[in-house]
């Protein structure tokens, strides 16, 4: 099957809702994180999550309350974990990622047809180095794994 796909690095400049969730720090024992920011100008719907090697999640949403759009998150992480996912979960989370190539992606992927939609920026830990991809209007089969974590703690704003 072929693809329209853009696959590149991703661009600069870039929309800065993605530009400041990618300029987010991790911790240093997060392995794992993915943001969701809508495309659409109502941030209510973006969420993020970390996660630890031991399975610990750390999530939070973004509130329903007005405010700047172009910044994805007003709200930090929490200080205790949301969820501890089961022994093994994130190990095999990773090496999904590994066997997609993940880590060899060039940092951007798009389909250039599809208006509004979300980009999903994935961050994980290869080593010491933490590389990061940004899908717009993609989901790459492992985002379901991914979301499997962060959907029993999504709770819908409206």
């Amino acid at each position: 099957m072929t693809t329209n796909h853009t696959r590149d690095k991703l661009p600069t400049p870039f929309d800065v809702r993605v530009q400041r969730a990618l300029g987010a720090p991790l911790a240093d024992d997060v392995v794992v994180a993915l943001d969701h920011v809508a495309m659409e100008k109502s941030p209510k719907t973006n969420y993020r999550f970390t996660a630890t090697a031991d399975g610990s999640v750390f999530y939070v949403q973004r509130s329903s309350k007005p405010g700047d759009w172009q910044v994805p998150f007003d709200q930090p992480l929490p200080a205790r974990p949301a969820r501890k996912l089961e022994a093994g979960t994130i190990a095999a989370v990773l090496a999904k990622l590994t066997a997609a190539g993940f880590f060899d992606h060039p940092g951007y992927e798009a389909d250039p047809t599809a208006q509004d939609g979300s980009f999903w920026i994935v961050r994980a830990r290869h080593g010491k180095d933490v590389h990061a991809v940004v899908y717009q209007n993609i989901q790459p089969a492992f985002l379901a794994d991914l979301t499997a974590i962060s959907d029993p703690l999504w709770v819908d704003p409206k």
